[in-house]
């Protein structure tokens, strides 16, 4: 294919003069060379100095696969079809421009007869999802953050039981961008001022998809499929330590409420969870003991800790294990400290400084806060502190953003932030179906599920650890907005839905002492039994599952794998202990273990399956060795 997009505006022009077809949007189908496609070429939307929105929408077919407008006071637009459901932009400002919206979509695009039936799911956190019936006014677009850091991926998707729409940024090197959702539209808005007749260029994927949810084949998993092979082809698979993948998770010590402070009790708590968590991070050595602020932004030790702390970390180093401490990029503290971005040198030298004095007091494992989750300057930029090693590979980011090659601390994933309208308020059992909006973190760890996850007590997910009930605190305003206690009444058990839920999504622990748990333990249990670590399993969600047999008020819930031999791996959490109840998957009958916890894996000596293979039919499942498990 020539490069028709490097043609300068006095050559499309020409070319116009000669091609010039009917003034509305152009409908094609591709050349022998491209996959069959039929469809509208996307619209372009721009903001100008005025406010006031231009659309593109009608084009001249210069060939098969470029679309040409210059009829826009605004801009000249060059769209470019390029295959597998991806198109190019490329737009010359004829006025100074505020914002670019492409794909712009001016008509809705719906995906069930339904609007009731239609659900958006948006990359904030690990997932949330919004019913598209709540959110159906016209140009009212849902919220509006910032990828990459404050969300994981630079797409959106709405979904029924059958049918899925997807857009997604693919520019490469990836650029800052804000998916945005609406009435049945999907768009990608990039929020940059663009001079006079300066150009600039975005590319995205749209993609339809047709599935059978009921049969598990789920469409906002095909769809996000999609974007996966894309990111593939671009960014090479993480590299994590293989001393991070040990263990069960890390311990999770926080300073800041320990007082008083003493040295023998943590290096006692250590030597009676290590052989579980032989990581632990400590949290909060910056400020003195009760002082209950975990994140202050302190580089320096605090005096309580230095004459002894560092000393604990560099023995668990010693005998084999690894400790590491809090850091952050300055994350601002208001108008007179506001937040320096790691695009810039100031930026820059002080999170490299943070982490060098970590490890000048014996770090060898890192936790560095909010970089996961929010925007930190140009993407490029930020991706070079990985590759560069600024930040270590042996780190803990909080969050996950798809370009950051770093272990990620996901918990908060459950419970979500805010209230109201945008604050997605998630709870166990919590399903987009049956809520206009809740957290959706399936959904992230489905795009993600050969990461190295951790998950648990921290960010607000104590709210549903253990048997601790904070949802039941009356100080907690966000807990009266979210209507917990009435929730957990009526939909629960809500105890224990945040280490139920680092079971099912495949995550490690973020464990805190004294806070366990008979799930805890049953979960360490079933994981140390099943080998689970050591087979380096990928989550699968319910790709392939057949769960129509389970009622939804058993509560019984199960989530698939697939480990390094391609052998699937099923967990399966049924919290009230039913009987009688069995799935299926690829043509067999797996029955549901009366137990909390459980794995339950194929014949080992069935043929490695194939994610696109024919299903098998006949063959009898079985479940791993039976040990003790808590009932």
């Amino acid at each position: 294919m020539g490069k028709v997009s490097s043609l300068s505006v006095a050559s499309c022009l020409l070319a116009t003069a000669v091609l010039r077809g009917p003034g509305s949007n152009v409908e094609f189908s591709s050349g022998p060379e491209w996959a069959v496609v039929s469809g509208s070429v996307p619209e372009v939307a721009v903001v100008g100095d005025d406010n006031e929105t231009y659309v593109v929408s009608s084009y001249t077919k210069l060939d098969a696969q470029h679309f040409f407008s210059s009829e826009n006071s605004l801009v000249n637009a060059m769209v470019t079809f390029l295959g597998d459901d991806r198109w190019k932009l490329d737009l010359q400002a004829k006025q100074h421009l505020r914002r670019i919206y492409f794909p712009a979509q001016t008509k809705r695009t719906p995906v069930a007869s339904r609007v009731s039936d239609e659900i958006f799911y948006y990359p904030r956190i690990l997932g949330l999802a919004e019913k598209a019936s709540a959110r159906n006014t016209d140009w009212d677009w849902g919220p509006k953050f910032i990828y990459p850091g404050q969300l994981f991926a630079p797409l959106v998707v709405l979904a029924s039981s059958s049918e899925a729409r997807m857009v997604a940024a693919t520019n490469w090197p990836p650029k800052k961008v804000k998916p945005l959702y609406g009435a049945e539209r999907l768009t990608l808005l990039y929020d940059e001022g663009v001079p006079i007749n300066a150009s600039v260029s975005y590319e995205c994927m749209i993609v339809d998809v047709e599935g059978d949810s009921a049969r598990g084949d789920v469409p906002w998993q095909l769809a996000l499929d999609r974007y996966r092979a894309w990111l593939d082809s671009h960014v090479p698979a993480p590299s994590y330590p293989d001393w991070m993948w040990d263990g069960q998770g890390f311990l999770d010590v926080n300073l800041s409420l320990t007082s008083p402070y003493n040295v023998q009790s943590l290096r006692k708590l250590y030597r009676n969870y290590k052989h579980l968590y032989p990581w632990v991070l400590f949290w909060g050595q910056m400020t003195p003991p009760g002082s209950k602020t975990c994140c202050a932004l302190n580089q320096e030790m605090d005096p309580s800790y230095v004459e002894t702390l560092p000393d604990l970390v560099r023995e668990i180093a010693k005998k084999g294990g690894h400790a590491g401490y809090y850091s952050a990029p300055y994350y601002g503290t208001g108008l007179e400290h506001p937040r320096r971005y790691l695009d810039s040198p100031e930026g820059r030298d002080w999170l490299w400084t943070w982490l060098e004095k970590n490890k000048n007091y014996g770090a060898t494992g890192h936790y560095v806060d909010t970089v996961g989750w929010n925007y930190y300057g140009d993407p490029v930029q930020v991706m070079d502190l990985f590759k560069s090693g600024l930040i270590p590979e042996a780190s803990l980011i909080e969050g996950v953003t798809d370009i950051y090659p770093a272990a990620s601390l996901v918990a908060g994933s459950l419970a979500g932030s805010g209230n109201g309208r945008d604050g997605f308020c998630g709870a166990p059992y919590k399903v987009p179906e049956a809520h206009d909006r809740t957290t959706f973190p399936r959904f992230g760890r489905y795009l993600f599920g050969d990461r190295l996850f951790y998950g648990g007590i921290s960010n607000g997910d104590s709210t549903f650890w253990g048997n601790l009930k904070y949802w039941k605190r009356g100080d907690y305003p966000r807990f009266q907005v979210c209507g917990y206690v009435s929730y957990c009444e009526n939909n629960g058990p809500c105890e224990c839905g945040t280490e139920r839920l680092a079971f099912l999504l495949g995550e490690k622990l973020d464990f805190r002492p004294p806070y366990g748990s008979e799930i805890v333990d049953a979960i360490n249990q079933e994981r140390i039994r099943a080998h689970w670590w050591s087979r380096r399993p990928v989550y699968k969600d319910t790709k392939g599952l057949d769960l129509t047999s389970i009622p939804r008020d058993s509560k019984v819930e199960v989530t698939r794998f697939e480990d390094g031999t391609g052998l699937s791996l099923f967990a399966i959490s049924n919290p009230n202990l039913v009987d009688g109840l069995s799935f299926r998957f690829s043509g067999a009958s797996f029955a549901i273990p009366v137990q909390k916890i459980a794995i339950v894996e194929e014949l080992s000596e069935q043929p490695v399956r194939q994610e696109h293979a024919h299903p098998r039919r006949g063959d009898a499942p079985v479940p791993l060795p039976s040990t003790t498990s808590p009932r």
